[in-house]
């Protein structure tokens, strides 16, 4: 019977439901991501698209770069580049 009687507050009932929902998502996230890493298909692309974009890179850098054409390149870009010309 004193289990009942703690089961009738709302607030934990919304907890236990929230708890169990949280453990639920945090553990099909994990298996989902996992599935994802080990497919040798979703390596490979990224694989490609991460080479292709280096070659891309080094191509608008050019060769010999300069620290003109790398602070050029850096400020076009969409994240932040460290320049180690300085």
């Amino acid at each position: 019977m004193k289990i009942k009687k703690i089961f009738q507050s709302l607030s934990l009932k919304l907890i236990t439901v929230f708890l169990i929902t949280a453990i639920a998502y945090l553990y099909l996230l994990t298996v989902g991501v996992r599935s994802l890493i080990l497919n040798d298909e979703v390596r490979e692309t990224l694989g490609y698209y991460q080479t292709s974009y280096l070659e891309n890179f080094l191509e608008d850098l050019r060769y010999p770069p300069t620290q003109e054409r790398a602070e050029e390149v850096a400020s076009n870009m969409p994240f932040d580049i460290k320049n180690f010309w300085r």
